[in-house]
């Protein structure tokens, strides 16, 4: 059976010593510290990567051969931004030796077809270098990358989840973006606001409890929807 050893004053005296001296070392010598093997970097984490390979933005750090965790932080943190995709990156450190580098990726708002693929489009209408199998994310397929469409959708999640994850699919007609779901369609245009996208679900959600199609539900007029087709 293992002994278990009680923590004596004595030994929790002793335990405080040494992590004081090491806290002294660290903070008194930062420079003797990057020569001492213990610090060595002996595993980075990558925390908040859903689209990004980590080993990407572990490649992008570009460590030097036996990097220490007292290096600088901040050239890591610059070079973590360099990767395509990466909106904010932070470096620390978990001693003795990891580095845990967490980032907030670019957010993709629907997919597009690309070169026969779908691929990420973000909310200004950029095609994002994600690989659209690693994050398995469910999202409205619009015909083809807009900036206007990516703007109205990023909007609505944020303001309307519940409608935006009603949305399967869309593409623009002219200067309005139409909006497909299973109960119809949604028109609206680049100006179109929370306050409009609210009315229209609360109208889509009122058809829906009446066992009603939406037709299309017209969130393009202030202070109205307008609801045209199939229920009308």
């Amino acid at each position: 059976m293992a002994r278990v050893r009680a923590l004596t004053p004595r030994r929790l005296l002793a335990g405080l010593g040494l992590a004081a001296a090491v806290g002294g070392l660290w903070w008194g010598t930062p420079l003797a510290v990057r020569q001492i093997d213990f610090f060595r970097v002996r595993r980075v984490e990558v925390v908040g990567a859903t689209w990004i390979a980590p080993e990407t933005i572990v490649g992008a750090l570009q460590l030097r051969p036996g990097a220490s965790v007292a290096d600088p932080t901040e050239p890591l943190v610059v070079r973590a931004l360099t990767v395509p995709g990466v909106a904010d990156a932070a470096v620390s450190r978990r001693l003795p030796g990891v580095l845990v580098v967490t980032v907030r990726e670019r957010q993709p708002v629907a997919y597009v077809p690309v070169d026969g693929v779908l691929a990420p489009m973000d909310a200004r209408g950029r095609v994002m270098p994600y690989d659209a199998r690693r994050g398995a994310a469910s999202l409205p397929i619009m015909a083809t990358a807009d900036a206007a469409a990516g703007k109205l959708l990023a909007r609505m999640r944020d303001a309307e989840p519940k409608l935006y994850a009603a949305v399967n699919g869309g593409w623009t007609d002219g200067n309005d973006i139409v909006l497909t779901t299973e109960r119809g369609t949604l028109r609206f245009d680049g100006r179109t606001r929370e306050e409009a996208m609210r009315a229209v679900r609360v109208v889509g959600e009122r058809l829906t409890a009446e066992g009603k199609p939406w037709g299309e539900l017209d969130g393009r007029f202030a202070g109205m929807v307008i609801q045209r087709g199939t229920g009308a």
